[in-house]
């Protein structure tokens, strides 16, 4: 099914492959099962991508709305399952672990939206392939 993923610059991308990284380091299981992806319909004029919070088991990174996430709402980082409530609390003793700004508020001056076609297969292996790229920048 093809779907309209927004992605960043590969600067803040690696920031939040590297929380993927970070969190990952707490879990016995697989957290992620794909890149930080962000599902949306709608087109922003501004985007901030704010520290991780809860929806559910998932982690998210919550944008233009701090503490909200609704449906096509930020950048899913992964399922944590039970662990979800001890990994929002340890966020915080991780930041030293690299020299990324990582877990903090992201301003995005340009990012893309693209046409995703994600599948996962039964064995938990996941392919995606995109199409369609249109960069989009902050109106001013």
């Amino acid at each position: 099914m093809m779907e309209t993923w927004l992605f960043l610059p590969d600067n803040l991308m690696a920031i939040l492959y590297e929380e993927q990284k970070l969190i990952q380091s707490f879990l016995p299981f697989p957290f992620r099962n794909a890149i930080p992806f962000f599902k949306t319909k709608e087109k922003f004029e501004s985007l901030a991508i704010y520290p991780p919070i809860l929806s559910g088991s998932l982690i998210v990174r919550p944008c233009n709305s701090p503490d909200s996430f609704e449906e096509n709402g930020g950048f899913v980082l992964g399922d944590a399952a039970n662990e979800a409530e001890n990994i929002i609390l340890k966020l915080e003793s991780l930041k030293p672990k690299t020299k990324l700004p990582v877990f903090s508020i992201l301003n995005c001056r340009s990012w893309y939206y693209a046409d995703v076609e994600f599948n996962e297969e039964k064995n938990g292996l996941c392919t995606w392939c995109i199409k369609n790229k249109v960069w989009q920048k902050a109106v001013k």
